[in-house]
């Protein structure tokens, strides 16, 4: 570990504290501005009660620390960034299956509701009508019609 990592930075002379940037302004919207960048990094502010070294040595520690907490938020917006779209991946595949139990119940329930829509409508001609088992036989269909679709919704994992 160099040098410069293992001492905490020193603290600030007065006149830095005056030259200080609000937070907002160094860090916009996950990027940085180059405002702060270019001041530590490059040496511009001049000395002011301090040795060129001195200054030079601070800004050196405190161009560090910068660059490490921006890894760092990097890396945490970056995980941030994963775990939403695993957990939006995650809802999808729910919403989906959902759809999936919503379209295969509506099939079901189209066929008795397409067969009494027939029915509804009073034809006079309808051979079931003067059959003395017509309307058992028209419910055993439509109870049959609803269990084969029933198992094969069943069968591909719809239901």
């Amino acid at each position: 570990m160099p040098a410069c990592c293992e001492k905490p930075i020193p603290t600030p002379p007065p006149w830095w504290i005056e030259t200080q940037v609000a937070p907002d302004a160094v860090f916009s919207e996950g990027k940085y501005k180059s405002g702060l960048w270019d001041l530590v990094g490059q040496d511009r502010m001049k000395s002011r009660g301090m040795s060129e070294q001195e200054l030079h040595e601070y800004y050196r520690d405190v161009h560090d620390h910068l660059r490490r907490a921006g890894g760092r938020i990097a890396g945490f917006r970056e995980l941030l960034g994963n775990a939403l779209q695993a957990n939006l991946t995650q809802v999808s595949v729910r919403q989906n299956e959902d759809m999936r139990k919503i379209s295969a119940w509506v099939a079901i329930l189209a066929v008795p509701t397409m067969i009494a829509g027939l029915y509804g409508m009073n034809f006079e001609h309808m051979p079931e009508l003067r059959w003395r088992f017509g309307y058992p036989a028209v419910l055993l269909v439509i109870a049959i019609a609803c269990a084969v679709l029933y198992r094969r919704f069943k069968r591909a994992g719809w239901l």
